[in-house]
């Protein structure tokens, strides 16, 4: 009996160091570059039987969005409104050209040149007096009056952490008009 319940746990001590070798071997194969970078073998050409357009599979493109050109004057004019250069203080420009202008730690503004429209996005609470700090902001950042920045897209928006209630709906300015 002695030796049955050796040999049973030299067989289960066995089993378990195949069974991790096998584990860590294959996150090492999936996680080698390497071996994602092996070519698709159906995308290889068949050179013994001369077929190679059957079994070819098209490789995806990225589609390229092109960077807008930055301003370099000291105003610019977006929807007819001539406003502060925003881009000269800006905190970030990312690769669409997404321009973060104001980064407080309860709100944030950001111009996306390809919808010509600014998100601000309020991080705090509670929602209302957050927003009004934050538009009345906007308005500085862009040395503009609330009527031009009515004529502006504008959207407020803020997640379900900060403000449960009023998450999950794009807000217009306060002061302009519904």
């Amino acid at each position: 009996m002695k030796k049955l319940k050796e040999l049973l746990k030299r067989n289960s001590a066995f089993l378990f160091v195949v069974s991790l070798l096998l584990a860590v071997t294959l996150i090492l194969y999936l996680t080698n570059p390497q071996s994602k970078n092996q070519a698709n073998p159906l995308a290889q050409n068949n050179t013994q039987t001369g077929q190679n357009a059957k079994h070819q599979i098209p490789t995806p493109q990225p589609t390229l969005i092109p960077y807008p050109s930055i301003p370099t004057s000291e105003k610019i004019v977006l929807n007819g409104v001539k406003m502060d250069n925003f881009y000269y203080k800006a905190f970030s420009i990312g690769p669409i050209g997404d321009t973060l202008i104001d980064n407080s730690s309860t709100y944030k503004v950001v111009y996306y040149p390809i919808d010509k429209a600014f998100l601000i996005s309020i991080l705090g609470s509670p929602f209302d007096s957050v927003r009004k700090v934050a538009e009345q902001a906007f308005l500085k950042d862009l040395g503009i009056t609330q009527a031009d920045a009515c004529k502006l897209s504008v959207y407020i928006t803020t997640p379900a952490a900060y403000n449960p209630s009023e998450a999950g709906t794009n807000y217009t300015l306060s002061f302009c008009s519904k």
